[in-house]
């Protein structure tokens, strides 16, 4: 079983931005009020207190992060059907979520072209894990099925085996 700390002291340096486990013991401390939200609707509330990750505007809406640099992360896609992790989600104001220059407008344009406007998706969950005080990985990591966590330890074994030297 693979242990997970509630934040990262180093967030411009978390491990699960570089689609691996945080190994550092010292990541949460007795002496942190932070703790992880126990539901999804807890952790969406926490969300909603946030301005966008792109303009810093409020009011928010919740982008479920899909498709561009998600799909290439510890987590990728959720597949066919199925629902992104709940913990994945970003705060962006109407314009950037579903209006004129929107992620989810689809029109003209694709998340990779959103992403190269408005910087990647991982990006802005890990600016996400730093407002929040907590690493939004590691509540993807403890709300993940086990179909998800398996997923999650073929990709990090992947990427384990490319990285060593031959």
């Amino acid at each position: 079983m693979i242990e997970l700390t509630a934040r990262c002291l180093q967030p411009t340096t978390c491990p699960f931005s570089r689609s691996t486990f945080c190994e550092n013991p010292g990541c949460a401390v007795a002496a942190d009020e932070v703790t992880l939200p126990c539901s999804v609707t807890d952790h969406e509330k926490r969300l909603r207190r946030l301005s966008c990750v792109v303009s810093d505007r409020t009011p928010v809406t919740l982008h479920h992060t899909r498709g561009g640099s998600i799909s290439e992360s510890l987590f990728g896609g959720p597949g066919a059907g199925q629902k992104q992790n709940p913990a994945l989600q970003i705060p962006l104001h109407a314009d950037y979520h579903v209006g004129t220059y929107g992620i989810d407008a689809r029109i003209g344009s694709s998340v990779r072209d959103w992403e190269r406007r408005f910087g990647e998706q991982t990006d802005h969950l890990s600016s996400t894990s730093r407002l929040l005080r907590y690493s939004v990985w590691t509540l993807a990591w403890s709300w993940a099925s086990p179909l998800q966590r398996r997923r999650v330890e073929f990709f990090l074994a992947e990427h384990r085996s490319r990285s060593l030297p031959a």
